[in-house]
Order: C-alpha cells, then sequence, then structure tokens
C-alpha cells in the first residue's frame, strides 16, 4: 500500500514521538530507581554512624567509669565468648551474662577494668571493636587482655555479642583468685562505684589462698 507523503511524515512523527515515550519512561524508571537505592544507601549510613557513635559513647563513659557498654544490652541479648576460657560459652539474656561473667570477674578485681579502644568499626547493624583492658586483681598483681567485639546493634541496644580475647590471660586472673572471694578481709570493686576500691591487709592464712589452683 502507497502512501502519500504526509502519511509517512505523519508515521515517522508517531514513531519518534513513541521511542522518545519509551526512553524518557525507562529513563524515570532509572532515576527513580536510583533515588530509592541513594536514600537506602544514606540512611544505612546514618544507621552505621548512629550505631558507631552509641558504642563510642559508652566505651568513653566506660572509661571514665562512669557508665559501661553493658548499660546498651537488650534485655534478651546473646553473648557469646570464644575459645577455651573458663567463662567461654554462649549467654542467653543480658541478666544471665552479668552473673555468670561480669559480676564474677569484677569479685576478683580490687580497681575496675579500664578499657582503651584502639579502633571501631561499622557495618550495617554490626560495630566491632578492637581494645586493650587493665586492671588490678585483688591479690594486687595487675590483669591485662586485649578484645575485640562483634556487635550486633537494633534500635540504639545490643542484641548479639561475640567476644574474642586472650584466654589464658583471663584463666590466670580466674584461678589465681578464685578463692579469694570468700575471704572477708577483702572489700570488692563495686561497678556503680567511681573510687577505687582499696583491699585490707591480709593474714597470713589468707595469703596462702593466693597460689593457683
Amino acid at each position: 500500500m502507497a502512501f502519500t507523503k504526509a502519511e509517512s511524515k505523519n508515521r515517522t512523527a508517531i514513531a519518534m514521538i513513541t521511542r522518545r515515550s519509551i526512553l524518557l519512561f525507562l529513563i524515570s524508571g532509572i532515576l527513580l530507581a536510583l533515588s530509592a537505592f541513594m536514600r537506602t544507601v544514606v540512611a544505612e549510613a546514618d544507621v552505621e554512624t548512629r550505631n558507631r557513635q552509641s558504642i563510642e559513647n559508652a566505651f568513653e563513659s566506660w572509661h571514665k567509669g562512669t557508665g559501661s557498654v553493658f548499660d546498651l544490652l537488650a534485655d534478651s541479648a546473646q553473648w557469646t565468648v570464644v575459645g577455651h576460657s573458663a567463662v567461654s560459652g554462649t549467654f542467653q539474656s543480658k541478666q544471665d551474662f552479668l552473673d555468670n561473667v561480669i559480676t564474677p570477674f569484677n569479685a576478683r578485681l580490687s580497681h575496675r577494668l579500664v578499657p582503651t579502644v584502639r579502633s571501631v568499626y561499622a557495618d550495617g547493624d554490626m560495630v566491632i571493636v578492637l581494645w586493650d583492658g587493665e586492671a588490678t586483681a585483688l591479690d594486687g598483681k595487675p590483669y591485662e587482655n586485649s578484645y575485640t567485639w562483634y556487635l550486633e546493634m537494633r534500635e540504639g541496644k545490643v542484641i548479639s555479642a561475640t567476644d574474642f580475647c586472650d584466654s589464658v590471660s583471663l584463666n590466670d586472673l580466674w584461678a589465681r583468685v578464685k578463692d579469694l572471694l570468700k575471704l572477708p578481709s577483702y572489700k570488692r570493686y563495686k561497678p556503680n562505684k567511681k573510687q577505687t576500691v582499696e583491699t585490707t591487709s591480709l593474714s597470713d592464712a589468707e595469703k596462702s589462698c593466693m597460689s593457683p589452683a
């Protein structure tokens, strides 16, 4: 079928308009997808920044003796201590972890554990902290250890933690001073106290309890 010049021009114009419409539609779709992607990236970056800042602030308070990272634990937080230490295992709640690890750990100290952060990394909901801790045990000997914590965050709370440290140093503390916990002459470090609690002098019988198990 033959077309007139006018008809041919109309068909050509319609085809061009159709192609342009399709192209504009595709570009609009790409721009909308890109915009949504950028909003997601910005939102994730905001979450990472908030999570990292919360952990950094908690460590700073812990260093000063005015708080600790454990204040950020959700009640149902799961904490896993990796390795073969006396406290290695998975604790199914905040209270379970505090009762079985933190409380007996603090009971072995005459001067609280002071953390020094080396570095903090954030990736989505995960915050990774590499830090060193120093304290003084009830027998007057120093406790030093290095830790890496993987802290999973949700809505500003730690919901899961994986804890790596030097099991040898921790086991040495745990075994060396375990018998001293029952001695009345010791005043133990209290986490809610800002001041260092000193120990009283030991009798000969009490000194004999210092030998490693």
